[in-house]
This record gives structure tokens, sequence and C-alpha cells, in this order.
């Protein structure tokens, strides 16, 4: 039967519903190590000194990319940040040897993904397709060319930008049932995330894998990442590094970048910062917007090659140019110590309020420190306020402790010890150090200061018989340090 009355077919059956304060002066933000997955190592003690001096830097980094939103069809499980005119030729399967007939069409146009070697297209971003145009068009390319491959895997790249995930998964299917490579990692990331189809890591590494040995270098570098973390397969770093590397030699930054990670906490490799440093370079000059970031802080560092602020600041403003808030942010940083780089208040705030407009935790706190202060704009309590509070609604712990003695004081806000307890209760709970130094130095009112030991000890995370706070939480700190 053909192509397009086998899906129409399978849609008609288909019965599933769709988816549905920080100091200015050092940039010590909270970062989520507990995130990471339990197979990082947080704290070895045969980890080299210039890794454990950045340990916190790595595992943020991690943690973003582990607990993200699900990435976009044609991208990695991850999220690597091809450029679009980073075209990978791949080796046309022969299955797949239709894939090249049908002349262009509309549906190329709006729908054709950028690293495809059977487009004839350069493509198009999955987050800048126009659904409501690209679905007619590409439906139109089908009923037009029903055994095209290329449509089919189009038709559904369309279908998931209008999150219609069943038919995206159909049209999927078909295409990757027919040989079409890059199909056949897309349904595995359909799987991996359970859009559309239910999740199994399980199915995801069986389509990764057909991906990766047809030659397709996101299923490839996909498949590294299931070996990583032990997604349906048992975890093997080593074999995630195979994996990777042969990404990486067909042009994948994701996969690049992946790789510097291995060397740089000596996953399935030695631990060598300089390789580390070499392939987060080459995936950033691929295009790789986290690598970029990842080699700005090994210049600021000088970790596997000489420390060099002003390029640090270099790839941390290219990141930032790219939509990296957390690159801006730490830009911003720079700026306001003129590190690198001239020193400038104003313009720090400016790249802080950007950083914070686009999400950043971090730099919502610095920019309310900036407020409270009035370093770089006009000092303004109810500002300060302001991004406190929404920095610790983000979940970021230090920002929780800052506005829970904004509520105390009730500076900016109105005054509410019990309130202000509770935040301080989940900034100490997030391993805030902020939380930990002002408290330890007896920040608070007595009243805030009774009512936060009462919960700590209704929580059972310290003793009744511990009679004050600042003894609590010397306890608190003690346990963490062994």
């Amino acid at each position: 039967m053909r192509l397009f009355l086998a899906v129409l077919l399978s849609l008609a059956l288909a019965v599933t519903a769709l988816p549905a304060s920080m100091a200015v002066a050092q940039d010590q933000t909270q970062r989520p190590l507990e995130k990471g997955p339990a197979s990082e190592p947080a704290e070895d003690p045969a980890t080299p000194a210039w890794l454990q001096r950045t340990q916190d830097s790595l595992a943020e980094i991690l943690a973003k990319q582990l607990v993200g939103d699900v990435p976009q069809a044609d991208q990695d499980v991850e999220g690597a940040n091809a450029p679009q005119d980073s075209h990978i030729q791949a080796e046309p399967d022969a299955s797949a040897s239709d894939a090249d007939l049908p002349p262009m069409h509309r549906c190329d146009r709006l729908a054709g993904a950028p690293r495809d070697p059977y487009a004839v297209v350069r493509g198009v971003a999955f987050t800048a397709i126009d659904a409501a145009a690209a679905v007619p068009a590409c439906e139109e390319a089908i009923n037009a060319h029903p055994d095209a491959l290329r449509f089919a895997f189009q038709l559904a790249r369309a279908l998931q930008a209008a999150e219609r995930y069943e038919e995206a998964a159909q049209w999927y299917t078909a295409a990757a049932d027919g040989g079409y490579p890059v199909a056949m990692n897309n349904l595995g990331t359909l799987y991996r995330f359970g859009r559309g189809v239910p999740q199994s890591d399980q199915d995801a590494f069986y389509w990764y894998s057909r991906a990766a040995h047809a030659k397709n270098p996101h299923g490839m570098a996909n498949l590294g990442s299931l070996y990583r973390r032990g997604n349906g397969v048992p975890q093997d770093h080593a074999q995630a590094v195979r994996w990777y590397r042969q990404a990486a030699d067909m042009g994948e930054p994701f996969a690049m970048r992946m790789l510097g990670q291995h060397y740089a906490y000596g996953l399935g490799v030695d631990t060598d910062a300089r390789e580390a440093a070499r392939w987060y370079r080459q995936a950033a000059l691929a295009g790789d917007v986290a690598a970029m970031s990842d080699l700005a802080w090994f210049y600021s560092d000088g970790i596997g090659l000489p420390e060099d602020e002003g390029e640090a600041a270099h790839w941390y403003k290219t990141a930032g140019d790219l939509g990296s808030a957390s690159a801006k942010r730490k830009l911003a940083w720079m700026i306001l110590n003129g590190r690198g780089v001239p020193q400038d208040d104003e313009k720090a705030a400016r790249l802080y309020l950007e950083a914070a407009n686009a999400a950043s935790p971090g730099a919502m706190a610095a920019l309310a420190a900036l407020y409270t202060e009035g370093r770089g704009v006009e000092k303004d309590p109810v500002a300060a306020a302001h991004w406190y509070r929404r920095s610790a609604e983000a979940g970021f712990g230090d920002g929780m402790a800052e506005f829970a003695l904004l509520l105390d004081k009730g500076q900016g806000v109105e005054a509410d010890p019990a309130a202000a307890a509770d935040w301080a209760f989940q900034a100490l709970r997030a391993g805030s150090y902020i939380a930990q130094a002002r408290l330890q130095s007896g920040a608070g009112s007595e009243a805030f200061k009774d009512t936060l030991l009462k919960r700590l000890q209704a929580e059972g995370v310290v003793g009744d018989d511990v009679g004050d706070l600042a003894t609590a939480i010397d306890l608190i700190v003690q346990r963490q340090q062994r």
C-alpha cells in the first residue's frame, strides 16, 4: 500500500488523546549540584584541583542539559545549537534513495531540516517553523508525491511544531520505516520524552541506534547521551564517548561539547583539561552556544589553556548575543568588576536586566543587589524586593535568602516575619551559602529567628535540644562539610 494511504489509515485508527542578597563583588551563584545525574561525581577526592575549583560551574551546565525543556525535533536530546548553515552530508541509505526524486516544493522551504542530507534547500530551524503554513503545504506535497519520504518527514516536523504529536509520530514512523535516518532520530526523541507516543527509553534507544548506524550524526549523539545517563541501556561512559566521537567527526557541535565534558570529568576517558578545552573550542566555533560559555569559563579560570579574561568576555558576549541568559549574566559580572573588559556599572545593570527578563534567576538576584546599592541604577528598595522575589520564586537559593531578610525587615515590601522564615527555610534546603552566612551572623528579627528555628526542629533538621538559630545553622554547615 502506498505510504500516504498507509499513514492515513493508521491516523484514522489512532485513539490516544494528544499529550497535552547577592554580593556584587563576587559571582557566587547557587548552583544545583543535586539536580545532576547520580552518575556525575559531586565531590571526588581524586578529582584534579583545577576541576575541584570550578566544579559548581560544570554542575550548573550539566543540570541545565539534564532537566531542561524537551528539545526540538531535529535537535539532540540535550539541545544542540547547530547553526542553520552547518549542513552535514551523511552517506545516503539505499532504502531512502527516492528522497531526492520529488521536485522542490513549498514544503521544503517551510519545514525542511537544516541538516537533513536529503534536503533540497537550506531548511528552517524548528523554532522558526510557521506551522500554520507548513502543515498544509506539506500535506499538499505528500498528496502529490505519496511515496516521498522527504515530504513524510517534513510533514511530521511541521505537525510537531504545531504540537500535533500523535500525527507527527505517525509520519515520523512512516519515514523511519522507509529508511529515512533523520526521521529515525526524531522519532527516538518523541519516545524519549513521551510526545505522541508512550514514553520509552528502550524505544528511544532502538530508533537512535538505527539512526546512528545509518550515519545520522544526531542519532549518534543522542545514542551517546543514553549511554551517558544509562537510559534504556546500562550506563557506559566508554560507549558514550565512542558515539559522541563519531558524531563529532561528522561535524556535530553538541557531540563536540559533550566530549569536552567527558574529558573535563574523566568519564570514559582520562581526565584531560587541555583536551576538554580543545573540544569546547571546536564546538564553540561550530556554533554550539553552551560550548561558548564553557570555553569562556575555561579561559576565565585558565583551565586547559592560558588564562585570558578578555577571551572569556568575548565568548560570553558571543553566547549572550545568541540568546544565552546565563552568558549575559556572567558577562555582566565581568563588566561590573572590570574583569577583561572596561568597568561600567550602567552597562552591567543593562545586561543583568536583559538576562533577568530572559528568566535567569541569578541575574534577577544580581539586579536586585544593584537596586539595593544604587549601583548602575537609581537606588530603589521596591525594585530590589521585586527582583529578589522573582529570583526566589524561580527557585534560586540566594534570592530566597535575600528576599527572606527583606520580608523580615519590611524593606521594599510589607513586613511578614513568618513568611520570611518560610523563605529562609527553603533557602537553607536549597543549600544557599548566602542564607547560611547571613543567619550565622545573626541577621533577622527575634520573631523571624524563633519561627525559623522551630521550623527546622519540626522538620527534623535539628533536634529540639538546639537552643538558638546560630547553633542550628552551624550544625547544618558542619554536616555539609563532612
